[in-house]
């Protein structure tokens, strides 16, 4: 039997005029088939200094996603070579 699960983490800014606005709190939201299994609301100060799986996984995430292997601008840079490459040899 598959479950779908869905985390959803939203930064809340504080409401106001300020060019740089701050966080006023994070939401965290794990369902489990469309019902709602987990749900955290925290300040930042207590969300920097919290250690439970969700937020390894966050941390795990972002780690991977801003990877040199997986990124998408070095595959570009590679298939960029690689057809620079191409051109000089065979041109």
């Amino acid at each position: 039997m598959n479950k779908k699960i869905e985390i959803e983490i939203e930064k809340i800014p504080q409401s106001g005029e300020k060019r740089i606005k701050q966080i006023e709190g994070i939401k965290r939201t794990v369902k489990v088939d469309g019902s709602i299994v987990f749900y955290d609301y925290a300040a930042p100060c207590i969300y920097n200094k919290n250690s439970d799986p969700i937020k390894f996984l966050e941390n795990w995430l972002t780690q991977q996603s801003q990877s040199s292997n997986n990124s998408r601008t070095d595959r570009r840079n590679q298939v960029g070579f690689f057809k620079k490459l191409w051109l000089k040899l065979f041109r």
